[in-house]
């Protein structure tokens, strides 16, 4: 060392995060692919918030709406299936971005709508588009994750409940301060549209979802291949348990929202505290996905998975023969708490089997989870008109306990050790 100098070869230099060109790469796709989040979850619950409005305006009978509401969860059943195949084929940043575009679009179809038929054309497009962009973003998170040193989906997650917290609350003040519906979709579309635009340009490119390898791992297969897929009935077999997970999430996702006001109210709770049921269950949610991430890196998916279903069986099985609508509002809270990192852990365990292609995977358990979400209303409907509503909500719990049965698919399966000849990617998230 000469004049207080440390020579070129005095030791390794330390390299700022902030300079890898790799990791700030990733670190902005993860940033876009959560502004995506936000956004469904938003563009859902502004959509959401007007559904009385639009009623009226249309001059709607119960079973003439009941009919459009239809429309949603029938284009989401073909939105999950043409995503996953679009995934497959061209990645995740297009189909995020522009499923996402058309979402935003979608609203402004709705206010134009004349009549009850009108109208469920309106929302199968806008059911389509949000079951495709539920595929799109959730594939980018799976890349995102394969080279990320810890989790980050159920803060991807917790950004699109967020999103809808926000979308239902800034709904309610427009609402109440009379701005007419179809200015409140154009300015919402516009600015959310703006928002995709922005981020699809910072998502990371298709030869990324082809070549991903093992999740955790950091590792890729050589760049811009894709995977070998398997047929359409062996696929199914090898997603079908996560499915089945993805379907029983729906199921006690949805009880609260459908079902729970009117159990309170038949309990004889004001219409207040009834309408707070699914405000209680969202929080629980949103509080279980923003701890979820350390909580998955210290027990694992599966671990967490199993506790979290067999707390809101329990909770829920003791609380409704008490009639007591105090506790069954703390039930339904841990119930959103309990399940909150399910739907992401099967994302994920979709993203990670072997041989099936992450797009195609992660479409099927969309597919599955929106089935359940149009199979709540009729199943507990049905059950509530032979047996009465306290009985038919039985099927919480028994929807809990098979998720806890289940919490094992979403480990990733054991491999063998890599090919010698695959390069290893050392790319990794910061922040």
């Amino acid at each position: 060392m000469k004049g207080g100098t440390l020579p070129d070869d005095a030791g390794p230099t330390r390299v700022r995060r902030d300079t890898d060109p790799v990791g700030a790469r990733h670190l902005r796709a993860r940033y876009a692919v959560s502004a995506v989040f936000f956004v469904h979850g938003a563009s859902v619950a502004t959509w959401a918030a007007e559904i009385p409005r639009v009623q009226e305006r249309l001059g709607l009978e119960a079973g003439e709406l009941g009919l459009a509401l239809a429309g949603p969860g029938m284009g989401a059943l073909l939105g999950s299936q043409l995503g996953g195949w679009l995934v497959a084929r061209y990645g995740s940043r297009g189909v995020s971005t522009v499923a996402a575009v058309v979402l935003c679009a979608s609203l402004l179809l709705v206010p134009f709508a004349s009549s009850a038929g009108t109208l469920l054309v309106c929302l199968l497009v806008l059911g389509a588009a949000d079951a495709a962009t539920d595929v799109g973003m959730n594939s980018q998170s799976v890349v995102l994750q394969r080279a990320c040193p810890r989790p980050i989906l159920n803060g991807m997650h917790a950004t699109r409940s967020l999103g809808a917290i926000v979308g239902a609350l800034s709904g309610s003040l427009v609402i109440a301060q009379g701005v007419p519906v179809r200015q409140h979709f154009a300015v919402v579309a516009l600015l959310l549209a703006g928002v995709c635009l922005a981020a699809g340009g910072l998502l990371l490119p298709a030869h990324h979802d082809h070549g991903a390898g093992p999740r955790g791992t950091g590792r890729r297969g050589p760049t811009g291949s894709r995977p070998r897929d398997r047929g359409v009935a062996a696929r199914w077999r090898a997603v079908g348990p996560l499915a089945l997970l993805a379907f029983l999430a729906a199921l006690v996702s949805d009880i609260p929202a459908s079902w729970g006001g009117v159990q309170l109210r038949e309990l004889g709770a004001s219409g207040g505290v009834a309408a707070a049921s699914y405000a209680v269950f969202s929080a629980g949610e949103v509080l279980g996905r923003m701890c979820g991430d350390r909580a998955v890196a210290r027990y694992g998916w599966a671990r967490l998975i199993r506790t979290g279903a067999v707390v809101t069986a329990v909770a829920v099985a003791v609380t409704l023969p008490t009639g007591q609508a105090p506790l069954l509002l703390a039930a339904l809270a841990l119930t959103g708490l309990g399940v909150s990192v399910t739907f992401p852990g099967a994302f994920s365990g979709a993203g990670a089997l072997p041989g099936v292609s992450p797009g195609a995977a992660i479409g099927q358990v969309t597919f599955a989870g929106r089935l359940g979400w149009m199979a709540v209303s009729p199943l507990v409907g049905g059950l509530a008109t032979v047996f009465g509503l306290t009985v038919a909500l039985a099927v919480l719990p028994l929807a809990a306990l098979g998720i806890a049965l289940l919490a094992p698919v979403t480990e990733p399966p054991a491999r063998g050790a890599l090919d010698a000849s695959s390069p290893v990617s050392t790319t990794t998230l910061h922040g």
